[in-house]
């Protein structure tokens, strides 16, 4: 007799779908999509702007060190906008977690439209 194997990535099934939240698993599969295509977002705008801070001081040939405002280099600047950047991007990543849950959570069959962030039916 084979054990059932088990993926450290996906949560195990105990009982029906029927009996979990959501009701289906295409609700379930639409939290995951959800979940995977915030995570996608989240990676690619942080790479972006990673890359677009790096290759910024390349392009214009301005080093990063140069004094923009006083004793506030470039870097800093850049530093910063990068840290805002990620902050803003955490926060739409976690509000658009909480919100695909809630949906799923509450049984309903809407499908989160990631492009501008409205359920549809």
């Amino acid at each position: 007799m084979e054990s059932p194997q088990h993926s450290f990535f996906e949560p195990r099934r105990h009982g029906t779908q029927a009996s979990r939240p959501g009701g289906d698993e295409n609700g379930l599969h639409t939290l995951r999509s959800a979940a995977s295509r915030s995570r996608r977002r989240f990676v690619i705008a942080n790479a972006a702007g990673w890359v677009a801070i790096v290759g910024l001081p390349v392009l214009t040939g301005i080093p990063v060190g140069t004094h923009v405002a006083g004793e506030l280099t470039a870097g800093t600047v850049l530093f910063a906008l990068q840290g805002c950047l990620l902050l803003t991007t955490a926060v739409h990543f976690d509000r658009s977690q909480q919100e695909a849950y809630r949906e799923w959570n509450s049984g309903g069959k809407v499908a989160l439209n990631s492009a501008n962030g409205e359920g549809r039916r």
